[in-house]
């Protein structure tokens, strides 16, 4: 996880230094209008399992609609870091993996792009936490792994922008990776409604939805 965080402090740097206007990104609002309903879908067979509370069912599909969804991806409200490259769609089909001469367990590659958005600076680090760690494994390192992402973050862009730096403290970091989790319960819903038909699969992937539900809606 601390690598891919890593990774992602090196993107968003690199498109800080740059320039939104040097990023060539697809226009979110068509992609907005194909996506809602396809959310709004798979949030209701996930309801239809069951084991949904009527609160988090309709928290859920409150965030799928399309103003939510410009909200929760692509708002900066006072006091947040400046908007940032956010790739929008970190769950494990599109984080390649590799193994060095010791063994050890690097990130290699981040694919599909094609979501990616100028957006909440913590938005895929939300994703990739929620989305990848069960609820025990996450509510006990997030605040390590956020320490992390601020520490990485203001390094690099003062490196990268050295004349007019960038900073964000961990109490702006908590505010938007709390913001984040709603796009992260969202994918973890399409990703149940969608692709899931194994039963370990689907129990984990549940859990993990599940204890985003309890941490953010109530």
């Amino acid at each position: 996880i601390l690598d891919i965080v890593d990774t992602i402090c090196s993107y968003q740097a690199a498109s800080l230094f740059h320039g939104s206007e040097t990023i060539d990104l697809i226009p979110k609002d068509l992609f907005f209008e194909m996506a809602s309903p396809t959310y709004k879908n798979c949030v209701e067979k996930v309801a239809e399992k069951g084991w949904m509370r009527e609160e988090w069912n309709s928290a859920l599909l409150s965030w799928c609609e399309i103003p939510e969804l410009k909200m929760i991806q692509n708002e900066r409200v006072e006091g947040d870091p400046p908007l940032a490259l956010a790739h929008c769609d970190l769950w494990a089909n599109n984080l390649i993996f590799g193994r060095g001469v010791e063994g050890d367990l690097h990130l290699r590659a981040i694919i599909d792009w094609q979501c990616a958005s100028l957006g909440n600076a913590l938005l895929d680090v939300s994703s990739v936490v929620g989305i990848n760690m069960d609820a025990a494994e996450r509510r006990l390192h997030e605040t390590t792994i956020l320490e992390e992402y601020v520490s990485n973050f203001n390094e690099k862009c003062a490196f990268t922008n050295h004349m007019s730096p960038f900073t964000i403290d961990l109490s702006q970091a908590k505010k938007c990776y709390k913001r984040g989790l709603k796009l992260a319960a969202i994918q973890l819903a399409l990703a149940l409604g969608t692709h899931c038909d194994q039963d370990k699969l689907e129990m984990t992937l549940s859990m993990r939805l599940k204890s985003i539900l309890e941490d953010i809606v109530e």
